[in-house]
């Protein structure tokens, strides 16, 4: 049974919950992305993406278009807003 804050025991090493999450944790964040990867049917997707989000494994965000988008918590995506437009923080200009 899935709980949230939980830890998840995989016991089938090629489950659809797991081979979502390893694409995920790949850098694939677009459903239709994983969809590709993965090879598996869209509701097998939806179910495991679904799963992962409830139990907090991944989080659910959107981008700027407002799409659905999965990362892993505690990973940085993208630049700080305030080193945008700097060459380099090391440069001596």
């Amino acid at each position: 049974m899935l709980k949230k804050n939980q830890p998840v025991k995989f016991t089938k090493p090629v489950s659809t919950m797991r081979t979502v999450l390893a694409a995920v944790e790949h850098g694939y964040m677009y459903r239709h992305d994983i969809l590709t990867q993965t090879c598996l049917k869209d509701g097998q997707v939806q179910a495991a993406l679904y799963n992962l989000t409830f139990i907090g494994v991944i989080q659910r965000a959107e981008d700027a278009n407002g799409r659905s988008i999965y990362l892993v918590p505690g990973r940085q995506y993208g630049v700080a807003k305030c080193l945008c437009g700097i060459n380099s923080i090391f440069n001596a200009r």
